[in-house]
């Protein structure tokens, strides 16, 4: 009876550890996804009001700067980083057509960033979404935010800023 009643201890010590732990991990990965879009907002917000001085989009056409350029610049200006990922698009005015990339930063290289089916709907419900791109149609995983923007105008423009979550960056050999 006391070797059953010691087994019946450790087991169960052994199964409240692994629930906290579990309990534990689940909390950490909350927090952690929680703090990664809090700072993938914010910086967002920093690039909508860099961006400014890359619109109108016509304009570029005329001084021979590409609308690329100037994203890559201005993400150079702001983040000193590698793995930070952007898009520009147009914003469709119906649901079925398809946004027509307008630019993307240099550290997407041939790639472009993708376009969840629900996206154009959650956007006109609300101005941004987060979603994590897994690492299968990337080989790294990426945490994406896409926003709702406007140009002085008053022109909506969709604007996907993602950031790796995973170790690594996008890389040519990779393709």
């Amino acid at each position: 009876i006391r070797a059953k009643f010691t087994f019946w201890y450790i087991g169960s010590f052994g199964i409240l550890v692994l629930i906290t732990f579990g309990i534990s991990e689940v909390l950490f990965q909350s927090f952690a996804l929680k703090s990664i879009d809090n700072a993938l907002y914010d910086n967002a917000k920093r690039l909508e009001q860099a961006l400014v001085k890359c619109f109108p989009i016509e304009q570029h056409d005329e001084q021979g700067e590409s609308l690329s350029e100037c994203l890559d610049q201005t993400i150079r200006q702001l983040f000193f980083q590698d793995v930070i990922y952007v898009q520009l698009m147009t914003f469709p005015e119906h649901k079925e057509t398809n946004p027509e990339i307008l630019a993307k930063s240099y550290t997407l290289l041939d790639r472009i960033l993708p376009l969840s089916p629900n996206t154009y709907q959650s956007l006109r419900n609300q101005t941004f979404l987060f979603e994590t791109i897994k690492k299968h149609v990337f080989e790294i995983e990426i945490r994406l935010l896409t926003v709702l923007i406007h140009d002085q105008d008053n022109r909506p423009y969709i604007l996907q800023f993602g950031i790796s979550t995973s170790e690594g960056k996008l890389s040519p050999s990779s393709m």
